[in-house]
């Protein structure tokens, strides 16, 4: 912003040599080792299965964080001790994991790209939220709440504009809304 020569320039008072090392990597975690260990004995030891990257992920979520697992997984693929595909689909990038001495693993990942692009379909979609809504409002007569409306913008003539959405229900229970 400032030349040399300009009011206001001053040189920094540190010498080239004392710049921090951005370099310098952090601490490891060792729960990605705990993670490891978790998922060659829990997902790894059957020969003939492939394993889309979030199910692992979920399958492990109580026991580690996402990250931590994913980590995990990607060091298992670097070292070679699982195998590891990547697959552009429709929507996003999808990562799969092997055993290194599955004969045929591109078969069961077409199996559950396949699977992926089915339960993702709209249509699939669609009908799995209609489904929800129902079970929710099922729900709200069971345990004596009463829906006064839905996807309303005002309650009682007054506007909803905390978050400019439509509110998706509008329920009372014991003179409380």
């Amino acid at each position: 912003m400032f030349d040399d020569e300009s009011e206001g320039y001053e040189e920094p008072d540190y010498e080239p040599d004392d710049e921090p090392d951005y370099a310098v990597a952090r601490l490891r975690d060792r729960k990605i080792d705990e993670a490891k260990a978790v998922i060659l004995e829990q997902y790894f030891s059957v020969e003939r299965s492939v394993y889309y990257a979030r199910q692992i992920e979920i399958g492990l979520e109580k026991q580690f964080f996402h990250w931590i697992t994913k980590r995990a997984l990607n060091e298992l693929a670097a070292e070679r001790s699982i195998g590891s595909s990547v697959e552009r689909l429709e929507h996003h990038v999808a990562h799969f994991y092997y055993p290194i001495r599955h004969r045929y693993p591109r078969r069961q990942i077409r199996e559950v790209i396949g699977m992926i692009a089915e339960f993702s379909a709209p249509v699939f979609t669609r009908a799995v939220g209609h489904h929800g809504e129902l079970l929710v409002e099922s729900a709200f007569a069971r345990t004596g709440f009463h829906i006064l409306d839905q996807k309303v913008r005002e309650v009682e003539r007054v506007p909803w504009t905390q978050t400019g959405h439509d509110l998706d229900f509008l329920i009372e229970r014991d003179g409380i809304r």
